[in-house]
């Protein structure tokens, strides 16, 4: 008597064709673990944690080692909201707790669910991105709780208004001018890690007078970057102003090399206020550091980038990222903004009278005082430049000073030679509307508004170690320009770009040298979300199958369940997939889990996923999951998950439609007791209990063969399992094993017998007998099922007892 005996090792293979698999492959591996070579053991189990009896669906589950450090091990931060599209509230805890919301409105679309990743600085940066509305990265402060907008407020210059000369001596000669700008900074400016803002705008002063005099200053307050009607924090921020030299008026505009003359903690009382007022004494030798957006004495050095390298604050983008300590952002949008330049003052240019409008104010000038909160100065008295220049530098400071507008900044851009005027109008949010218009047109060029029209193709990056600070400049397009950016991944000295027309790879070290090149244009991810990064390597299910990228190039990993792979992209709509197929990575087992629905939505309405296909990344084989306890339509399942930093187990977010009443992330057990090997239950998606469900194993192999051509009179099937250790569970109570053979009319045998030798014995064996009909012929399938509620096991070995039998032995 012969046997044949199974190594166990080649995994999941359902591709058809004798030359990709052999004896030790497996046709079926369902809700098992494939993750250590010689053995299969049953898939870990969830349990379920209720949301604080918050109704609704997690949209996106997250984690990073700061909200670990900050709340503890198994932190996640969520992303929930009702049973439609987006999410509306950000919530964080322990993943077995209560959570806490963070107060306020977060919404995210479906489709741009939000990432999280820690910057350079220590802080963790949260993508949020609302098609139409308001978005934007935004940080976290998980000890407060607090969230804000990434981004510090562009500086607002002067307020021409109520700013002017004083005194009859002073360092700002007579008939002589000089430039003002101001910064704003969140933290003490002289500690490390304090974050500076955009100069925004300069101005202008003059001395007309026939003495020398100092200058009162007044600066405007800004609202927090990114809102409408929030207030700077008090005692958070600082001011800094920084001037130029003085120089004689008549030599044109003033210089824009500027050193700092004032900086200043703000109070509550100056918020009150809405502005900071300082007289200014500093001399010209006794001015301070340099603005870091001088050419010649900034932040680059001789020759540097200028004002094109201001701390702009960053456009919002559906993926975060950090990389080369850099902040990376991709699939671009810039808050709207608009050119308004005035070009010609008296005659048929601006003349008592006219109007501007902007952000649904109508601002009125007029040649002389008083000024009402709606009008402007109108200058006629100089030369047109100088015309020009203050009646515009006056028009941005009524703007920004206006309490009746809530939608709307102004700056003034400093003018080269011959553009004096220049105006450039910035909506506070993404909702709003400039539309500016003028009642003269000869006297202004009015510039297209630029709304807020994402840029698909787009990738940003932040200064080195400045996650805040975002210069214009420090951006590019890939490939086609109406190809979106789906996914930014970094990989060792790369910077991998998951686009709509390819893959891309950026490379380099800082903002002189980053590149960007194509990587391989044919590759196409499926899905935003089913990407994932373990043990070295990036896995992503693209349209042509799953692949594992490295620096090497993209390989595809999914030959052996070819066909699955592709019967579940044609079992749903290829948007169905883009919309809802996830990925989560666990390091610690070597797994990446690609989750995938299996219905199409009915109307507006999202889909779960209760299928997966899972690749254990060291033993290079591959498992199917399914989640038979959700229900069988739309109703419920996952639609996200995450694995945590400290401890790397899974978490999953549940999305279920308005009859249920709950919300739920789900937990990877691994408490190595029996109550791992149990699912929660949500077959009622009305009314789910959540209770322990049982997890079905099924596992069949690829068909003994007979010694050549012969056939075989098969005799047992022996099943080896394990006996329990530290973190195993030792023999199943009982188990369901099939033999099929030759004959499709036969039905299978189902029989089991456990071994009944001494308890030291390793393994133990399970034997279940041939039925007659499969006894004899060419092959002989065998087929396992185990499902009982919290068991597990460890099968460490099959194999089938048989006698050779010549040809004529075979069924006809």
């Amino acid at each position: 008597m012969g046997t044949k005996a199974l190594a166990l090792t080649s995994g999941l293979v359902t591709e058809p064709g004798v030359w990709s698999r052999d004896e030790a492959s497996l046709s079926n591996a369902s809700n098992c673990d494939l993750s250590s070579p010689g053995v299969i053991q049953k898939r870990r189990g969830f349990s379920s944690n209720t949301l604080n009896s918050f109704s609704g669906t997690v949209w996106a589950a997250l984690s990073s080692p700061i909200l670990e450090r900050d709340v503890g091990v198994g932190a996640l931060l969520l992303a929930t909201g009702p049973n439609t599209n987006g999410s509306t509230s950000l919530r964080y805890g322990l993943r077995g707790s209560a959570f806490t919301a963070f107060s306020g409105t977060w919404g995210a679309d479906e489709a741009f669910r939000p990432k999280l990743t820690t910057g350079s600085d220590g802080r963790d940066v949260l993508s949020l991105w609302v098609t139409g509305g308001e978005s934007g990265p935004a940080v976290l402060d998980y000890a407060t709780p607090a969230i804000r907008r990434l981004g510090i407020p562009r500086g607002m210059g002067i307020d021409k208004l109520n700013s002017a000369v004083t005194g009859v001596t002073g360092f700002l000669a007579a008939n002589a001018s000089c430039r003002y700008a101001s910064v704003f900074v969140l933290g003490d400016p002289s500690v490390n890690g304090a974050q500076f803002g955009a100069p925004g705008s300069t101005s202008v002063i003059a001395n007309t007078g026939g003495t020398s005099a100092n200058v009162v200053v007044r600066v405007t307050l800004p609202k927090q970057y990114g809102t409408a009607s929030t207030n700077l924090t008090a005692d958070a921020y600082w001011l800094q102003v920084y001037r130029s030299v003085g120089q004689a008026s008549s030599a044109g505009e003033p210089p824009s090399e500027l050193a700092l003359v004032y900086q200043q903690k703000i109070a509550a009382a100056d918020i009150a206020a809405g502005y900071v007022q300082f007289t200014d004494v500093a001399t010209d030798a006794l001015r301070g550091a340099s603005l870091y957006t001088n050419i010649l004495t900034g932040e680059d050095g001789i020759a540097g980038r200028g004002f094109i390298n201001s701390n702009e604050p960053p456009p919002a983008c559906t993926d975060v990222a950090n990389w080369n300590d850099c902040l990376w952002l991709s699939y671009l949008q810039d808050y709207p903004s608009q050119e308004l330049q005035l070009i010609s003052v008296g005659g048929t240019g601006l003349v008592n009278g006219d109007t501007v409008s902007v952000g649904g104010v109508t601002y009125t000038a007029q040649t002389a005082g008083p000024w009402s909160a709606v009008q402007f100065p109108l200058i006629s008295t100089g030369a047109a430049s100088e015309n020009q220049r203050e009646t515009a530098l006056y028009l941005v400071s009524t703007i920004n000073a206006n309490a009746g507008n809530t939608s709307v900044y102004a700056y003034y851009v400093a003018g080269q030679a011959g553009q004096p005027g220049r105006i450039l109008l910035r909506g506070r949010l993404m909702s709003s509307s400039i539309a500016a218009s003028v009642s003269r047109a000869a006297a202004w060029r009015v510039g297209t508004e630029n709304a807020n029209n994402p840029v698909p193709s787009g990738v940003a990056f932040s200064k080195a170690l400045q996650p805040y600070a975002h210069p214009v400049v420090n951006r590019f397009e890939l490939g086609r320009g109406d190809a979106a950016v789906l996914r930014i991944i970094p990989y060792r000295d790369s910077l991998f770009v998951f686009k709509e027309d390819g893959l891309w790879r950026v490379t380099g070290t800082d903002f002189r040298s980053f590149t960007a090149s194509e990587f391989d244009l044919t590759f196409r991810l499926l899905s935003r979300e089913s990407v994932a990064v373990v043990d070295d390597a990036i896995y992503a299910w693209g349209t042509q199958g799953i692949a594992k990228v490295t620096d090497g190039g993209v390989e595809y990993i999914d030959l052996p369940i070819k066909n699955q792979v592709l019967a579940a992209q044609k079992l749903v709509l290829q948007s169905t997939l883009a919309d809802y197929a996830f990925a989560v990575g666990n390091q610690r087992d070597g797994v990446v889990i690609f989750f995938r629905p299996t219905l199409d939505p009915s109307g507006s309405d999202p889909v779960a996923c209760r299928n997966a296909f899972v690749f254990h990344t060291r033993t290079r084989v591959w498992s199917t999951w399914f989640f038979e306890q959700c229900a069988g339509d739309r109703s419920i399942g996952y639609i996200c998950g995450t694995a945590n930093y400290a401890d790397h187990l899974l978490s999953l977010g549940v999305w279920q439609t308005g009859t249920a009443s709950g919300a739920w992330v789900h937990n990877e057990r691994r408490t190595y007791a029996s109550a791992d090997f149990s699912d929660p239950n949500m077959t009622s998606a009305s009314a789910p209990t959540m209770a322990a469900a049982v997890i079905t194993v099924t596992l069949s192999w690829r068909p003994f063969d007979a010694s050549a051509l012969g056939a075989a009179q098969w005799i047992r099937s022996r099943l080896e399992f394990a006996n329990a250790t530290a973190t195993t569970q030792g023999p199943p109570s009982t188990i369901t094993v099939f033999n099929y053979g030759d004959n499709p009319n036969a039905l299978p045998s189902s029989s089991v017998s456990a071994g009944t030798g001494p308890v030291e014995q390793v393994p133990t064996v399970y034997v279940a007998p041939v039925d007659q009909e499969a006894s004899r012929g060419h092959a002989l399938q065998v087929l396992m099922q185990h499902a009982t509620l919290s068991q597990g096991f460890a099968l460490v070995g099959i194999e089938v007892d048989y006698r050779d039998v010549s040809k004529r032995g075979v069924a006809r």
